[in-house]
């Protein structure tokens, strides 16, 4: 069975792990807001995308 289990992560890897995160969550949105600019999504369509993806559990799994 698999397990999240963050805390069994040495802190160097976590960290890289979350920046990894953050970029990742950055370069959804720049791709976002150009395809609101260049016209093919209006905005609440990019918001609901994005909360979609707020929702989604990316944490490291571990297994136990």
């Amino acid at each position: 069975m698999i397990q999240i289990a963050v805390s069994q992560l040495p802190q160097d890897k976590l960290a890289a792990y979350n920046k990894g995160r953050r970029d990742e969550q950055l370069a959804v949105e720049s791709l976002l807001e150009a395809m609101r600019l260049d016209g093919t999504l209006d905005i609440a369509t990019g918001h609901m995308i994005m909360g979609y993806l707020a929702t989604l559990d990316r944490r490291p799994k571990v297994e136990a």
